[in-house]
């Protein structure tokens, strides 16, 4: 039998993971229309750049470093995905069945390692969820 604090408990990270998934699809929304804050940034470098104008901005090391992405993922409507942006990267596809989530994770040779590691944290995670999933017995709705 599971407590009633730890169902409690698992029933707000649910609702709160929830939030986090229509969150996130309506940033992904507004970022392939153009609207996220990346793309203006984007936009006024380049046009900066057109220009020779110097942006401080653009040289500053927290900008640089923002640009920088060490995962990234997207879905694809088929395998097996794709390489990473940085060459300190992975790169995380996925393709999201009616019953299941097909998973491609790459790096450079060189840094194989981290790919595993990312599979090894994907695969850990996913295992929480499902356990908070069950002990909030929202076994039977959709996250």
């Amino acid at each position: 039998m599971i407590s009633s604090d730890r169902k409690k408990f698992a029933t707000e990270i649910i609702g709160r993971l929830k939030k986090a998934t229509v969150d996130h699809t309506n940033y992904s929304r507004s970022a392939s229309k153009g609207l996220g804050c990346d793309r203006l940034f984007f936009g006024l470098e380049v046009v900066a750049a057109d220009n020779d104008d110097r942006i401080c901005l653009f040289e500053n090391d927290v900008y640089k470093r923002s640009k920088r992405w060490l995962i990234s993922s997207s879905t694809l409507p088929i395998p097996p995905g794709f390489g990473p942006v940085d060459d300190m990267g992975v790169g995380l596809a996925y393709f999201i069945d009616d019953d299941s989530i097909y998973f491609c994770v790459t790096a450079r040779s060189e840094h194989r390692g981290l790919a595993e590691k990312m599979l090894s944290l994907l695969f850990e995670t996913l295992n929480e969820m499902k356990d908070l999933h069950s002990k909030g017995n929202h076994s039977q709705s959709k996250l």
